[in-house]
């Protein structure tokens, strides 16, 4: 199972029909305190498609906080953003690794 974690609601109907239509089953939220009800009642996706600017959440330090929950830890993590500058980028690695 796959969890998009959007808030733009046409990037996240678009996500959702891509994924379907691949064969994934998909379930998404749009905020940061979704995404952890999300996890806490229906615990680790296979994927997870994080927004890295979410309105209640920054998807960097969300990311760096699950990575260091032992069930978290290894969760495979796709971070979706706008931004394109290096910094950004090097940011997203920096909390992957």
């Amino acid at each position: 199972m796959i969890l998009l974690v959007e808030d733009d609601p046409d990037q996240m109907a678009l996500g959702q029909l891509r994924l379907t239509m691949a064969g994934y089953q998909v379930r998404s939220v749009d905020r940061a305190k979704a995404l952890s009800r999300y996890l806490r009642q229906q615990g680790r996706p296979d994927l997870m498609l994080l927004d890295v600017m979410l309105p209640d959440g920054n998807g960097f330090d969300i990311l760096a906080q699950l990575r260091n929950r032992p069930e978290f830890a290894t969760l495979p993590t796709v971070l979706l953003t706008a931004k394109a500058e290096l910094v950004h980028i090097e940011k997203g690695y920096g909390v992957h690794a």
